[in-house]
């Protein structure tokens, strides 16, 4: 099988994919679309805790999943979910905090936890443009598969930095069989990065949701939303019951506290970007290839209004 053309990124060139990349391709695409690929990332509860966590998600859009994340020893659940009645129970997990991530067709609701000293006071908006901008070109040379790349929230210091990030393949993949899959890749990470050698560097990348999406489906398009409400749950060793959660009545946090990025590779054919593009500004000409294959259905969908 032909492998693709190089992934030209920030004026480099990172090489060729390699043949491995593919064979895991494979087995990832088999799933069913649009859900997430069970059993990869997530941590599996043990009986010997009693521990746990369940609510019900009022939502006008249809429930996809309810993922229960330990932010510090960076730990991701999966959470039952009953997709008719929007109910979700997690048990058997260790004593902690956690927070929820509820993933909606179109939309993401969560409170990843990034700050790792509550006490300390956040960083201005200056302060963190300037960290923002040293660290996404870094953490966009990481993995060529994914060619568009959304670091939603970040926050930290000159030395460590934290934040929740969104990586999707829009280029064509192909499955066993040689046949273009009609989806696109998506995969929602909590990353960690520490400065060394005054160079960036990942120190960990925990994979939170995996899914396929095919292309004219309403969840190509996504809207995320910051839900302070949804982090900071503490469970000890009985379950704690969150009630009912109203998504459209959840207040998001205010603007200022965290800075993102985005980043679209250019198409094989096109001119490389040069190597020192602003990584937080998107050039007026460029087309989002997210946006343009679900640019029609959410003209039809009420909620991207």
């Amino acid at each position: 099988m032909l492998m693709p053309e190089p992934f030209q990124h920030l004026g480099r060139t990172l090489g060729p994919r390699r043949p491995i990349r593919a064979v895991l391709l494979w087995v990832m695409v088999l799933a069913p679309a649009s859900v997430l690929i069970a059993g990869t990332y997530h941590a599996k509860p043990k009986a010997k805790f009693t521990g746990g966590i369940k609510g019900v998600v009022v939502s006008a859009k249809p429930l996809q999943t309810v993922i229960v994340i330990e932010p510090f020893e960076l730990k991701a659940y999966e959470a039952a979910i009953d997709k008719e009645t929007g109910a979700f129970v997690l048990k058997g997990i260790p004593p902690g905090e956690y927070d929820i991530l509820i993933k909606t067709v179109g939309h993401v609701y969560e409170s990843v936890t990034l700050e790792t000293d509550p006490e300390a006071d956040p960083p201005k908006p200056k302060a963190l443009t300037e960290l923002v901008e040293q660290v996404a070109p870094n953490y966009w040379r990481l993995e060529d598969f994914f060619n568009v790349k959304r670091i939603l929230r970040l926050t930290g210091n000159k030395k460590d930095v934290r934040f929740f990030t969104c990586q999707t393949r829009t280029n064509p993949t192909l499955n066993q069989n040689g046949d273009v899959i009609p989806a696109h890749i998506r995969r929602f990470d909590l990353v960690v990065m520490k400065k060394t050698n005054k160079v960036w560097q990942a120190k960990t990348a925990r994979h939170l949701l995996r899914q396929e999406v095919p292309h004219k489906s309403k969840d190509v398009a996504l809207k995320f939303h910051h839900i302070p409400t949804l982090g900071g749950h503490l469970i000890g060793d009985e379950p704690i019951n969150l009630g009912k959660l109203i998504l459209k009545k959840l207040k998001p946090e205010k603007r200022g506290r965290y800075v993102g990025a985005r980043y679209v590779a250019p198409p094989h054919h096109a001119k490389p970007r040069p190597a020192d593009a602003e990584p937080c500004q998107k050039s007026q000409k460029e087309e989002d290839p997210e946006e343009r294959d679900a640019s029609k259905e959410q003209q039809k969908d009420p909620a991207h209004q």
